[in-house]
């Protein structure tokens, strides 16, 4: 069916509108006649009155009419017709989908299609009718992301174009997926460091690695601050295997790490590394409040990393909250304190657990070596001068030994930490044993554990971005690599950025920021035989042409005019 351009159109209406007013005016009336008598014609005459308002309006009906046939022959800006080797190919744009542009783009050559891009936005880059030529220049602009694509908005606007989208993805979509042979991607999914509470202090690194290729792989994995290589570890990878490995790593002067695949080549380099930044480390610090002990005074001295305050009784001052340990050599304070704390051979009715008798030459009868204080520490035979039987508060503390008498050593279940010891370690024969050390620094790492600092929060993804203060201007820019951005008050997010630790200045603060690779977004297959994307279960039925629903309205319109017009 040829149809009219809007310009051939308009001076189409130009011309039936200028008849139809021609013919309104030059049309016969009706005439004058005298005649010697209305009588025979008082019930015809009425009804033959012609009042002007009923021949305006049959005339503007009559416009309209013919306005809404001129619309029907005009041709829609995107011609829709049976020509199904046109159609469009809608490219998944998302980071996953790097290595397979080329076949994307191969794809589009060879159907002569159309182009559309579905990244976070939707793009069109190539119309079915646009030559070779101005194919090949929207295909110069086909780049994957670094987040996900909204291919079902994709879908919808090809469909609303009149056209059959077909998809190029990765990704199922509507139960179709676009298949083909595997790649070889090995990817680093995350990487956490956080701060351990080992003397001296030390680094947990915790990494993700998975093989999402065909093949086992060996792969070697090479943690590098911005100036040297921390360390290397070798992993063997069956196919679609996910290893998670946790390294420690001594204290560095550096801000950030980068997890990367050391000399290794795949299919999607973009997931082959994963940043993560460092947590402050903070020094073991405890205090001794003695007035006299040799052995825990040596035995502390040997801790690595420790930095040890000996304080006597009388100078004795409430201790900060960020110390780790404060030891009570047989003295207790007075109140609650806000870090854990050690009583040994606490005096009568002080410290958390009060001594409420005591014993000569007990026997210990039983030992909790499930407790983390009596990690590798074993006791076949303990000799003490004399006991004190502990108290224990309902529900509020755990017995780690007794004797025949009760409980000998106790450590609480509240917040913070506390153990009583109920000897003296001078009338004792533990500082002779080689478990002392080892109990000692057991007793460290637990008092440690609420004090050693939390990890950082996992790296967000470069789907999410960067969030930022909307309230004034934000500067974002690369650390690992060159690259910076500037942006005006009113963004709340900054996106569009590939994986990497970036320094982030806005109103409210100035701070580092890790993004990595989406979690989703790895090479699993390869683009084969294009499938077209399937309706949508609750996609509404196709509409009528316009041109049809046009020509309903101007018959209507006509009838109505007939309806009106005088007669």
């Amino acid at each position: 069916m040829s149809l009219l351009s809007a310009g051939q159109a308009a001076a189409l209406f130009a011309a039936s509108a200028a008849l139809l007013v021609l013919f309104f005016f030059l049309r016969q009336r009706a005439r004058r006649v005298v005649v010697p008598s209305l009588e025979v014609w008082r019930e015809r005459v009425p009804r033959r009155t012609n009042p002007i308002w009923r021949e305006l309006a049959a005339l503007l009906l009559q416009l309209v009419a013919a306005g809404l046939i001129c619309a029907a022959l005009v041709e829609t800006e995107v011609e829709i017709g049976d020509d199904s080797s046109r159609p469009v190919v809608v490219v998944d744009g998302s980071a996953s989908m790097e290595p397979r542009l080329s076949a994307a783009a191969d794809l589009a050559r060879s159907l002569e299609a159309g182009v559309v891009l579905a990244g976070e936005d939707v793009r069109l880059l190539a119309s079915p009718t646009d030559s070779p030529g101005q194919r090949e220049v929207g295909l110069q602009r086909l780049t994957a992301g670094v987040a996900g694509a909204d291919l079902d908005r994709a879908v919808a606007l090809v469909r609303q174009l009149g056209f059959e989208p077909i998809v190029a993805s990765d990704e199922p979509l509507g139960g179709a997926r676009v298949v083909g042979e595997g790649l070889e991607d090995v990817s680093i999914d995350e990487v956490a460091v956080s701060a351990g509470p080992g003397l001296p202090p030390e680094y947990a690194v915790r990494m993700v690695v998975t093989n999402h290729g065909p093949e086992a792989r060996s792969v070697s994995v090479r943690v590098e601050s911005a100036t040297e290589i921390l360390g290397e570890a070798d992993l063997e990878l069956d196919p679609g295997q996910r290893l998670e490995r946790t390294f420690r790593m001594d204290p560095v002067e550096a801000e950030w790490v980068v997890a990367r695949l050391a000399d290794h080549t795949d299919d999607l380099p973009a997931n082959d590394a994963a940043f993560a930044l460092l947590p402050t480390l903070r020094p073991a610090r405890a205090w001794l409040v003695s007035d006299g002990n040799r052995y825990l005074e040596d035995v502390l001295a040997l801790m690595p990393g420790l930095q040890l305050r000996v304080i006597d009784p009388s100078a004795y001052r409430r201790p900060p909250a960020d110390l780790d340990l404060v030891i009570f050599d047989r003295v207790a304070p007075a109140g609650r304190l806000d870090c854990a704390s050690v009583y040994l051979d606490p005096p009568p009715s002080s410290g958390p657990f009060p001594p409420v008798g005591r014993a000569q030459d007990a026997e210990f009868t039983t030992w909790d070596y499930t407790h983390p204080v009596l990690r590798g520490v074993t006791f076949r035979h303990l000799a003490v001068e004399q006991v004190s039987v502990l108290s224990l508060p309902r529900l509020k503390g755990h017995v780690i030994a007794s004797t025949d008498d009760g409980p000998a050593i106790v450590a609480s279940t509240d917040s913070p930490r506390s153990i009583a010891v109920g000897f003296d370690l001078r009338r004792s024969d533990l500082p002779l044993t080689v478990a002392f050390p080892q109990l000692v620094y057991n007793l460290l790492l637990w008092a440690r554990q609420d004090a050693s600092g939390l990890a950082p929060g996992l790296a967000r993804t470069t789907a999410e971005g960067i969030p930022v203060d909307p309230g004034g201007p934000v500067r974002v820019e690369r650390v690992d690599a060159a690259g910076s951005w500037a942006f005006d008050a009113g963004v709340s997010r900054v996106g569009d950025l590939p994986p990497g630790i970036y320094q982030v200045e806005d109103r409210s603060s100035t701070r580092l920021e890790a993004l990595r690779h989406p979690p989703d977004e790895h090479g699993t297959v390869s683009i084969g035989a294009p499938i077209p994307a399937p309706p949508s279960e609750d996609e509404a039925p196709p509409e009528r042409p316009r041109h049809v629903l046009l020509a309903a309205g101007a018959f209507l319109l006509l009838l109505l005019e007939f309806l009106v017009a005088p007669r």
